[in-house]
């Protein structure tokens, strides 16, 4: 991220502004995978190109929550938990929940009572504790799962395979 930011980000004083579209769909491929983005330089550069050849989500931040996931479904690589995640993220829907096997793995070690449970079940656990507001609780787990399990004595879940919550929410 500190690659793409730092090249592709109009530089601020000591600081660099988060690329714009136009500067990620100008960028080549292979310079976009010299930032580390692996597979994810192809997704960059495609959305970059669909957003200023038109694509607006803001239009779509004042859709429902369901017909917003639909929408938001309809963008090429966006399955349901990327769908979850953009909910809850980008638009601030706190009862949106992007649980994946790797985040199911530490509300597991978290909540024993859910060691043995699906991910329909643990979603289903969060609706009912949580309520609308289980995207928070997602959240504030993910982000504070370093110091807990440092607390807990679970040091597995230091490690994170995932992007760095702790810079992309509120």
């Amino acid at each position: 991220m500190d690659c793409l930011i730092r090249r592709y980000g109009e530089r601020v004083n000591d600081y660099y502004a988060f690329p714009t579209p136009e500067a990620l769909a100008e960028a080549t491929l292979k310079d976009l995978k010299e930032c580390k983005l692996g597979f994810r330089a192809e997704r960059v550069k495609w959305i970059s190109e669909k957003v200023t050849k038109g694509l607006d989500l803001e239009e779509l931040k004042s859709l429902p929550d369901d017909q917003l996931r639909e929408e938001l479904m309809k963008i090429k690589w966006v399955g349901k938990v990327t769908a979850e995640a953009l909910l809850l993220w980008r638009f601030k829907r706190y009862n949106a929940f992007p649980l994946d096997v790797w985040s199911s793995k530490i509300f597991k070690a978290f909540y024993p009572e859910l060691k043995d449970k699906t991910l329909d079940e643990i979603k289903r656990f969060a609706e009912y504790r949580w309520s609308k507001y289980q995207g928070l609780a997602y959240y504030y787990l993910m982000c504070g799962r370093k110091n807990l399990a440092q607390k807990c004595g679970k040091p597995d879940l230091i490690r994170s395979r995932r992007v760095r919550y702790e810079t992309e929410f509120i």
